[in-house]
């Protein structure tokens, strides 16, 4: 017997075989069914996919045969590698020089008769083979040889898959690490930011109070525009925070909502605005969900509602119905009305459907974004319509938790 010398490139090569993860992996039916159709055609009892390792030799598939792995120095697929050609016949390996005394040859499972396919990367690297083994001297017809080699490339084809799937989990994990960094810093800023905020709002208060003798109108009109520009600042970063915290940080328990309580504590907080007019129409009493995020939805569709309607009397309809498993709810105004054409981009991040609100101020595009995160977080979807004559509904679906989802 003679020990199969290494590859020209065995580190190249190890290095190789190691970008296909193929090693000790599980067992997996497609590489089955090649040695099983490799057996069958070559009317062989044993095929394998075999790769060549540092000190063994590994079987990926071994049909015909109750072995994983065996020694390198032991190994027919260690000569095969080292070999120019594409194939490596052993017509009988009891009378080569390389084989002869091979306990692989002398003993189970008694090779006598070895043909193998060598397994090559694009650039020509061998990993391994298909190899056939029979116990009894033989040759192997050019159908059963040209078979032989189109099993193999299908195995190539699997391990090119592999590493393409590999390497797209990789980049796919990488993002959403980098997604989450981005998400977590998005959310330390804002959070950072919103204080100092409060502050300029809260001295402009005071130098009003306390200076109201002293200031004259412009250093009060100044003073003023200095709160407003504060006040929409802190309107930008708690939108930013809304869409972190409602995305990823709001863990709180489901629970009972009465629908009626629920929705006077959140029309209480547009009662000041004698202009704005508010109805809910629902046969429910109860619903079971997380009470803050529905409040945070309900919140913000209200408020865009209320920011970009263009009539004196601003008329909001807010609908809660049980439907199909789930949990139907619709946001409906008097307004403009949204183009069809942005229907689907109002709930990307910073889109808005108008340039501005009716105070005169531009929106950053965070709250419908946020609405749909946080609906699409719980299963749900939503979706928005024109009105007939005027105005938009938002309608929007979660699931019913004391039910089975079905959403239309």
């Amino acid at each position: 017997m003679i020990c199969p010398k290494e590859h020209a490139q065995e580190s190249l090569r190890l290095k190789t075989l190691r970008t296909f993860s193929i090693l000790d992996s599980i067992v997996e039916k497609e590489y089955d069914s090649v040695t099983s159709i490799a057996a069958n055609i070559t009317d062989s009892p044993i095929a394998l996919i075999s790769f060549i390792d540092k000190d063994r030799q590994w079987f990926k598939s071994y049909h015909g045969l109750d072995v994983r792995e065996t020694p390198r120095e032991y190994a027919f697929c260690a000569h095969a590698i080292n070999s120019k050609k594409s194939i490596l016949i052993v017509k009988d390996a009891r009378i080569d020089p390389r084989f002869k005394n091979n306990p692989y040859v002398t003993g189970s499972p008694n090779v006598v008769f070895y043909a193998a396919v060598i397994l090559r990367d694009e650039n020509n690297m061998p990993l391994g083979s298909l190899c056939v083994i029979d116990n009894k001297p033989r040759h192997l017809n050019e159908y059963q040889l040209n078979a032989l080699k189109t099993l193999a490339n299908q195995v190539m084809d699997l391990l090119n898959q592999r590493k393409s799937i590999l390497a797209l989990n990789f980049t796919i994990d990488n993002l959403k690490k980098q997604n989450k960094e981005l998400e977590q810093f998005a959310f330390e800023m804002a959070h950072d930011l919103k204080s100092p905020i409060i502050n300029i709002g809260a001295l402009g208060d005071y130098l009003k109070t306390t200076s109201a003798n002293v200031l004259d109108e412009e250093s009060k009109t100044i003073v003023s525009l200095i709160q407003s520009s504060a006040e929409q600042l802190k309107h930008l970063i708690d939108d930013t925070l809304n869409y972190y915290i409602g995305v990823n940080k709001i863990q709180e328990q489901i629970s009972s909502i009465p629908l009626k309580e629920f929705f006077d504590q959140i029309f209480e907080l547009f009662n000041h605005d004698s202009s704005v007019h508010l109805n809910l129409k629902t046969s429910l009493e109860k619903i079971t969900f997380n009470k803050n995020t529905l409040k945070l939805i309900i919140i913000n569709l209200i408020s865009n509602a209320i920011r970009y309607n263009n009539k004196k009397i601003t008329n909001i309809e807010i609908g809660v119905s049980e439907n199909n498993h789930s949990l139907k709810f619709y946001v409906k105004d008097n307004g403009p009305g949204i183009p069809e054409e942005l229907h689907e981009k109002v709930f990307q991040l910073f889109t808005v459907g108008h340039l501005e609100d009716r105070y005169g101020e531009t929106s950053k595009g965070i709250g419908l974004a946020t609405v749909k995160k946080l609906i699409e977080r719980f299963g749900g979807s939503i979706r928005l319509e024109n009105g007939k004559v005027d105005g938009c509904m938002f309608i929007f679906r979660i699931p019913n938790i004391l039910k089975p989802l079905i959403l239309n």
